[in-house]
């Protein structure tokens, strides 16, 4: 399943090149990227195969985001986004985890943001608030939303001090987006503002980050989410450092420079950054890997990575 996820990644690349345009005039993904991504699952390569998932290993999953990221920034930034939320199903009791994860067709968006507030309802929750830059929430299927406990109206708090906060998963359907998304970069991930009013989510259907997880078998499921999510934003900053140095060479392959002046391609300047930038890539790359493979395996002999590996992931 791996290499058919990198195989997937890299067929999609002509598709995603193709449709570029639209997807910056209509600020979202264009249609044939999303059926794209639909088919091929790769916005559930965090997921255990259990639940439809590909259960893809993190360095096999590093080339998939750097190579359509090389094609497009929005189009892994969205994948990313339904990873963490993939990443999140181990916190959720199994039958609300079948429930949310049923059609290996639905996509996910998230907000790590805790803007709203959720007020205790019986045995659920009253969930109301706006979120911001909710990116992908027009092509989600379910969203999960941060927000601060409240109990009669005041905020409920751990015995530190620090607030209470929670994950809850609400139907897009339930949600109401807003036309917000007006920017210069990532235009494709269609980071719009979402909001809710009194939407009463269950016990079952929320989660606290850092409470207890799930026992779960595949070792996506078990490896640490943060450094491994943060490692997957790296491998989309070289897919798009390695699309940029391609686009040079490749424009200055028939750049011609009008008079006495060498063409790019004969600069010896440009030659030495072409050399010099792209020996950067490769060793980043490298060393992004070396660190997370060496996570990834920790975690499938059974052991909980080491602090100093941990730290080595996050210099990567």
């Amino acid at each position: 399943m791996t290499a058919s996820a990198l195989d997937a990644a890299l067929a999609l690349q002509p598709t995603i090149r193709a449709h570029r345009d639209e997807t910056e005039a209509n600020r979202r993904l264009a249609a044939p990227i999303v059926a794209g991504l639909v088919e091929t699952r790769l916005c559930r390569m965090a997921l255990g195969e259990e639940l439809g998932g590909l259960a893809t290993p993190g360095v096999e999953a590093l080339r998939v985001y750097e190579a359509l990221a090389e094609a497009e920034a929005s189009v892994p930034w969205i994948v990313w986004n339904a990873s963490l939320v993939a990443f999140f199903s181990r916190f959720l009791r199994e039958p609300a985890r079948k429930e949310i994860f049923a059609d290996p067709r639905w996509l996910y968006a998230q907000s790590t943001n805790p803007v709203g507030t959720a007020e205790v309802d019986g045995d659920g929750y009253r969930l109301s608030g706006r979120w911001p830059l909710v990116s992908g929430c027009e092509l989600a299927d379910w969203i999960a939303f941060h927000a601060r406990v409240t109990e009669n109206g005041t905020p409920r708090t751990h015995p530190d001090g620090s607030p209470e906060t929670r994950f809850f998963f609400a139907r897009r359907a339930d949600c109401e987006i807003l036309d917000t998304w007006y920017v210069g970069g990532l235009r494709g991930t269609g980071s719009q503002d979402v909001a809710l009013d009194d939407l009463r989510v269950s016990h079952e259907k929320s989660f606290d980050l850092f409470g207890p997880a799930e026992e779960m078998t595949s070792i996506v499921g078990r490896v640490p989410i943060f450094p491994n999510v943060s490692a997957i934003l790296a491998a989309q900053m070289l897919g798009v450092a390695q699309g940029a140095l391609e686009a040079l060479t490749e424009m200055a392959q028939t750049k011609v420079t009008p008079g006495p002046t060498l063409d790019l391609r004969d600069r010896p300047p440009a030659q030495s950054a072409v050399s010099v930038h792209g020996a950067a890539i490769t060793a980043a790359r490298g060393h992004l890997h070396e660190t997370t493979d060496a996570i990834w395996a920790t975690t499938a002999a059974g052991r909980a990575p080491l602090a100093e590996e941990t730290a080595a992931t996050y210099a990567a």
